[in-house]
């Protein structure tokens, strides 16, 4: 017995010294209101400056001790830092991922607009070839044909080439609002577990706050119906950006259009010996042979105007 007195001791001091910190712990005895109502001002004030430091960023003013428990930049101790984040990877998103049909390398290239359109409805995202787009953007063209001339095309034309390379946006949006809304949830709570370490105090707030973190949720929920609800309506900007876009577009259009006339016209009428003497002959000359190059299908004409402010107006509207 003698043996294990010392052991015994210790045991003894180590239980002293648990129960005294869970004591020190609970803080001051609260008999009366008055000492609860001050037990729970001084909580909800510690919990404040927690948040307060979290969303601003000041990681190294208060309680470091919690806010060392990271492990990146999706951490959701650190809240500034974790929506920096999220919103970073939401604009990947959106730019990435965001337009219906994408253009680059199609294995099947002949395949038609109808098949596309059915297609599109069964994934969030497809991959198309040049030509793909163009039949489909063909396709939307015709379908859109109003009283307007040939080669000009109908305002609708835009709206619903914009409302269907957008479909994928709500989708995206709502997958961010639900991963910043779950992160928010996240720190409330360990938030609530270090400021207090008395079980039932912690799932009393943590219940009141999880109310308030639902009604914070329905109301991001409803103001995004409410921005979609307005994109999806007619196209409109007066954002001087979307003209600019337009114009460069059309000025590479016509650029390019020159660049294969002349090239054509240096091959066939020059026999690669071109050579334009500053004299009024040659440039008339030039200009005839020009003219017989530059061949315009009505039809193409629209469909690439169509496709340049769709581009131009789609920067517009994501940024």
């Amino acid at each position: 017995m003698d043996k294990e007195l010392p052991n015994v001791k210790k045991e003894i001091k180590k239980l002293v010294e648990r129960v005294g910190k869970q004591l020190d712990d609970l803080g001051e005895e609260r008999p009366t209101a008055g000492h609860l109502r001050t037990y729970l001002t001084r909580l909800a004030m510690r919990f404040h400056i927690l948040a307060t430091a979290a969303l601003h960023g000041n990681y190294d003013i208060t309680d470091m001790e919690f806010f060392s428990a990271t492990e990146g930049p999706e951490d959701h101790v650190r809240v500034r830092a974790f929506l920096h984040f999220a919103n970073t990877r939401f604009a990947i998103d959106m730019r990435e991922h965001g337009h219906t049909l994408k253009v680059g390398d199609s294995q099947n290239a002949n395949r038609d607009s109808e098949s596309e359109a059915s297609d599109v409805l069964n994934s969030s995202q497809i991959e198309v070839s040049e030509v793909e787009m163009k039949e489909f953007v063909l396709a939307k063209y015709r379908h859109t044909r109003g009283r307007e001339l040939p080669g000009n095309s109908n305002h609708i034309l835009l709206a619903e080439l914009f409302h269907h390379q957008s479909k994928g946006w709500k989708r995206l949006a709502e997958n961010h609002v639900a991963d910043v809304a779950t992160g928010l949830d996240l720190f409330a709570r360990d938030a609530i577990m270090f400021v207090t370490p008395e079980e039932k105090v912690r799932n009393s707030l943590l219940n009141r706050i999880e109310r308030v973190l639902l009604d914070s949720r329905e109301t991001a929920r409803l103001e995004l119906d409410r921005l979609f609800e307005d994109k999806n309506g007619s196209p409109i900007t007066y954002n001087h950006y979307y003209t600019d876009n337009v114009q460069n577009a059309r000025h590479a259009t016509t650029r390019g259009l020159i660049k294969k006339a002349l090239e054509e016209t240096s091959t066939v009428d020059y026999n690669h010996k071109m050579h334009i003497s500053n004299t009024a002959v040659d440039a008339e000359k030039l200009l005839g042979a020009l003219q017989r190059r530059v061949l315009v299908d009505m039809e193409d004409q629209a469909c690439s105007e169509a496709r340049q402010g769709l581009l131009a107006y789609y920067k517009v509207f994501a940024n």
